[in-house]
């Protein structure tokens, strides 16, 4: 639950995606020696998010979303 009359980022809808100036940031705060908790309160998203943003940089090389299995809408 958020608390009350706190500040709403628009970075992102909820769920949605990480926009790549987010993902760059978070990179950049990680190899500054940042812990990982300390990112995520920083950028304002969860630990796993940033989990996910720094194995998908170090396997793939990469900031954007990877392709999704299925149909195209």
């Amino acid at each position: 639950m958020r608390t009350p009359l706190a500040v709403i980022s628009a970075n992102r809808a909820p769920g949605g995606e990480l926009s790549n100036a987010t993902r760059v940031n978070i990179i950049d705060q990680r190899m500054e020696g940042q812990s990982i908790a300390e990112v995520a309160t920083a950028v304002g998203c969860s630990v796993s998010a940033v989990k996910k943003t720094m194995r998908r940089w170090k396997e793939h090389n990469t900031i954007d979303s990877l392709p999704r299995p299925g149909r195209p809408k």
